[in-house]
């Protein structure tokens, strides 16, 4: 069963998604298709920058999109290792948040066509439901704000629980530990 606290915490999560999601207009002039081979390579090369700054700071650690490879991604933005005007390094740690991400939540690298141009993002499922982690790291570091990463995860995590939630027509609920409690 789950906690008040839990209840009142997904319930704050769909009603963020029902207010904060973009307008029907601009769902329908997306266009989500497949990363292509430059697609893979950038983000490759942006892996091994990430993986370069690791190996240099803190000895030799081979990130595997696990929830630990959390723990480097915040040391390095700690550390101020990567400038807040460098935004190609900048977005190569938001690469490794949304392999992170891509690992542990039903989501997977896709590439957005819109009106402002391309974006490497994370669709859930086969719908318009999308994540940008590319930029989640970049945007705050270049506007002086406070980076928590895990935090990012986490909100990122609650809200494709949500979703979950919502595509199960309301017959499950996730719990504390990502594990369904059945609701009758």
């Amino acid at each position: 069963m789950l906690s008040k606290v839990s209840r009142v915490s997904l319930l704050i999560a769909l009603l963020a998604l029902v207010l904060a999601g973009p307008s029907t207009a601009e769902i329908r002039d997306k266009r989500i298709n497949e990363l292509s081979a430059d697609d893979k390579a950038r983000n490759d090369r942006q892996r091994r920058i990430v993986g370069k700054l690791i190996k240099e700071n803190f000895g030799y650690v081979k990130l595997a999109g696990s929830k630990s490879d959390l723990y480097y991604l915040q040391r390095i933005v700690d550390k101020k290792l990567v400038g807040r005007h460098d935004g190609y390094d900048l977005q190569a740690l938001g690469v490794i948040l949304g392999d992170i991400m891509d690992r542990n939540l039903p989501v997977r690298w896709v590439i957005v066509e819109d009106k402002y141009g391309r974006s490497r993002a994370l669709q859930f499922e086969e719908t318009k439901s999308l994540y940008y982690p590319v930029t989640m790291i970049s945007r705050r570091l270049q506007n002086n704000m406070e980076v928590n990463v895990r935090q990012l995860y986490k909100d990122t995590e609650l809200s494709v629980k949500a979703l979950v939630y919502r595509k199960s027509k309301y017959q499950q609920v996730p719990g504390e530990n990502g594990d369904a409690v059945s609701q009758r």
